[in-house]
């Protein structure tokens, strides 16, 4: 699964790249839920410090992508 796919399948809807997260129809406990959903799937941890910049979807893609690339750079290394 891509991390978009993920993401929709949290939400139980479609989301595109561009999406605003504070625009979408999602509490802070579905946020939660979605974070530790994407932590779960991709083997990662997500920390507060990592999301301070994030405002749409692909951002959020990108920083699961970044954080995905550390862990396998620490297991291979």
């Amino acid at each position: 699964m891509t991390i978009l796919e993920v993401i929709s399948d949290e939400l139980a809807a479609p989301v595109e790249p561009e999406a605003v997260i504070d625009q979408l129809a999602i509490d802070s406990l579905e946020y939660i839920e979605l974070i530790l959903r994407l932590e779960k799937v991709f083997s990662i941890k997500i920390e507060e410090e990592d999301l301070k910049d994030v405002v749409t979807m692909r951002d959020l893609c990108h920083v699961v992508d970044l954080l995905r690339d550390k862990q396998r750079a620490y297991l291979s290394g």
